[in-house]
């Protein structure tokens, strides 16, 4: 009787601290839901015993399997019935920064968290697992579909990878042939701007805030500089090979980059001058050449090319 009372208790404890670990998530997660991977009862279990705890959560019935078929059928409804809109652009040209001035939009590098090119992973962290990037696509479309089937949706243009990332196989054929586009149109200067804002400064000043570690400022800098310039000539490397290929192998890139960054951290973060001309010849002689090509081969029709304000303003007021 002694063994069988002991063996209870712990049980009980377990259990105990299994729900108050669930009700700490459910704090911190108020609307999300229970789900087994195939409908199972364990998730029923889970819930009666948070009911009990005077908790009441929502169950998905039959389970993550069930809601991914769900979600896979209202992507499609989405893509057939919502008027998308793809924003395009070169490099550099502020498409992001175009696409959260509107009302109605799926940012899909936000959702990927990375900038879609070589250097867009720069101190971002880690990218959500692809079964949940492709979800929240998913709902994000469907939202907008609940609102309203005849307003438009803009995302940015898109190839099939964003990162380590793939866009849903539903999306490819619609996103390279089908969806209409605006074109943003940004002046190479204000280009060059942009890059170095997006892949130099903000990423050091991100790194000095949440990356890095040290009992002073000074300390922090340091780390910041020595991350951002490891990351910055890591994402050169990827793409050397196809850098020599058209800028020669005795291109200038990549020590006027290491001047730049030289300059850069002898400045306290001031001066970024020396980027301005290796960003230029990388937007130039690199990226719009194969913006070139690629836009060469799309069929989607185009509604509007202009700036920055410009297209905000007409993609504002356009009804199909």
């Amino acid at each position: 009787a002694d063994y069988d009372y002991s063996y209870n208790a712990d049980a009980f404890s377990k259990k105990s601290d299994l729900v108050q670990s669930w009700m700490d998530h459910i704090e911190l997660h108020p609307n999300g839901y229970l789900y087994c991977f195939r409908g199972g009862l364990r998730s029923h279990i889970v819930q009666q015993w948070l009911q009990e705890a005077g908790v009441h959560y929502p169950l998905i019935i039959g389970g993550y399997k069930a809601m991914r078929s769900s979600l896979l059928e209202d992507l499609e409804l989405s893509l057939k019935s919502l008027p998308i809109i793809l924003i395009g652009g070169r490099t550099c040209s502020g498409k992001t920064i175009a696409l959260l001035q509107l009302s109605r939009y799926v940012d899909l590098e936000g959702l990927a968290n990375h900038r879609g090119s070589t250097f867009g992973g720069l101190a971002r962290g880690e990218q959500p697992a692809q079964i949940g990037f492709e979800n929240s696509i998913i709902i994000d479309l469907h939202k907008h579909l609940l609102q309203s089937s005849s307003l438009p949706v803009f995302m940015e243009d898109e190839g099939t990878r964003i990162g380590c990332l793939t866009l849903p196989i539903s999306m490819n054929r619609p996103m390279a042939d089908d969806f209409p586009l605006v074109i943003l149109e940004t002046p190479l200067q204000q280009r060059v701007d942009i890059c170095i804002q997006e892949y130099v400064t903000n990423p050091y000043l991100k790194y000095v805030g949440e990356c890095c570690t040290g009992n002073s400022t000074s300390s922090r800098e340091v780390q910041a500089h020595a991350m951002i310039r490891r990351e910055f000539f890591g994402a050169i490397e990827r793409i050397k090979k196809s850098l020599n290929k058209k800028l020669g192998s005795n291109n200038q890139m990549e020590g006027d980059l290491e001047n730049a960054f030289d300059i850069f951290e002898s400045s306290n973060a001031s001066n970024i001058d020396g980027f301005r001309k290796p960003i230029q010849s990388l937007l130039e002689d690199y990226y719009d050449p194969m913006y070139d090509y690629q836009m060469n081969k799309r069929q989607g029709e185009i509604l509007f090319q202009g700036n920055m304000e410009e297209l905000v303003k007409f993609a504002e007021n356009y009804r199909k």
